[in-house]
């Protein structure tokens, strides 16, 4: 995996220390590309990004986003991950507010049930969500 065989498109989302890009990999998929500054990463939020990248590298699950890489450059860190085409949970609810609607009752469930069987995959690999 080489970083120039990926196209970015668009951010998708950004934290304190990444970005994350929908980005295609050779014309053969979707990924979202997550690109952390390693300037901006003090020795402990640089054990945690690794970290990060170990417990992907662990989890065996249809319930949470797979893992397919990591390249580092000399000043950037990138970790490649499944893209997941819609919305994130936090906008569905918000466009749901400003349309003055709730979510159904279904959907919720739908979505609880979903979470936990990535959490119980999760802990059936001794891996901790936080």
């Amino acid at each position: 995996m080489k970083l120039m065989d990926f196209k970015k498109h668009k951010l998708l989302g950004k934290g304190a220390f990444s970005k994350v890009y929908l980005a295609e990999y050779k014309r053969k998929g979707k990924y979202a590309l997550k690109e952390i500054k390693k300037e901006k990463l003090g020795p402990d939020t640089f054990s945690l990004c690794f970290n990060e990248i170990k417990i992907h590298q662990l989890i065996k699950s249809p319930h949470v986003i797979r893992y397919y890489g990591k390249i580092s450059t000399l000043d950037r860190l990138y970790i490649c991950l499944e893209y997941m085409d819609g919305m994130d949970l936090k906008h569905a609810i918000q466009v749901q507010r400003e349309k003055g609607r709730v979510m159904s009752e279904r959907s919720i469930w739908y979505i609880l049930h979903q979470i936990c069987y990535g959490l119980k995959d999760l802990h059936k690999q001794k891996i901790l969500h936080r």
